[in-house]
């Protein structure tokens, strides 16, 4: 059972929960107080899992002072709701319970804001998982996955990165665990595509939660 990692860095959504409908109705939200032209929702899931900084630029082309006072409008409504409507993927509770008896050392590296991470995981009684939960600053300055990897490796006290696992849904979190020398789990049942992950090169690629903890 996932005998040689010791510290385990965890995406959260689309890896600990299913994040869309909130994500999706906050840009809805900013959207339509901006007047930006409305696309599909199939590019619209992009957004779930990198910056949205970076999303707000890439997919409508928003100069950065733009991009961020978008971000501002997005947070008015995920704030308050957005980031309750999410729910808990099937069985990653009782994953988590289980590499917590192990003695494993677990921990969040999310692209979302920090203060948002932690209060979901509040909200959804997880935070006795984990050892810390880390985040991307409101300010933009720790923002990608690579960026709040690096620096939950260096609150976590990891010294030997053969023994940490980072885990997630898209190409982001397995692009920022190799450049952080980590191997990398993708997990096929959140946002990112499976061939998404074969590309970015992820270690191993599991299908469910309970999978996670079978890999050798």
């Amino acid at each position: 059972m996932i005998n040689q990692y010791d510290y385990i860095f965890f995406d959260m959504d689309g890896t600990i929960t299913d994040s869309a409908e909130g994500i999706l109705n906050s840009l809805d939200y900013a959207i339509e107080k901006l007047g930006l032209e409305h696309r599909s929702r199939v590019e619209m899931q992009t957004f779930i899992g990198p910056p949205m900084l970076d999303s707000f630029e890439r997919i409508w082309g928003l100069d950065e002072a733009a991009a961020r006072h978008a971000v501002d409008v997005y947070r008015e409504y995920f704030g308050e709701k957005g980031k309750f409507e999410n729910a808990i993927y099937p069985d990653i509770e009782y994953t988590l319970s289980l590499l917590k008896m192990y003695g494993k050392h677990l921990y969040i590296a999310s692209s979302k804001a920090e203060v948002f991470v932690r209060e979901i995981i509040e909200h959804f009684a997880l935070a006795n998982y984990f050892d810390g939960v880390y985040g991307a600053t409101l300010d933009g300055s720790r923002a990608a996955k690579t960026e709040v990897l690096a620096y939950a490796i260096a609150q976590s006290g990891l010294v030997d990165k053969s023994k940490a696992l980072m885990i997630g849904d898209t190409d982001n979190d397995i692009i920022g665990g190799r450049e952080n020398g980590l191997d990398t789990l993708g997990v096929n049942y959140g946002i990112g595509a499976k061939a998404e992950l074969e590309a970015a090169g992820a270690t191993y690629i599991v299908d469910t939660p309970k999978a996670i903890l079978d890999i050798e």
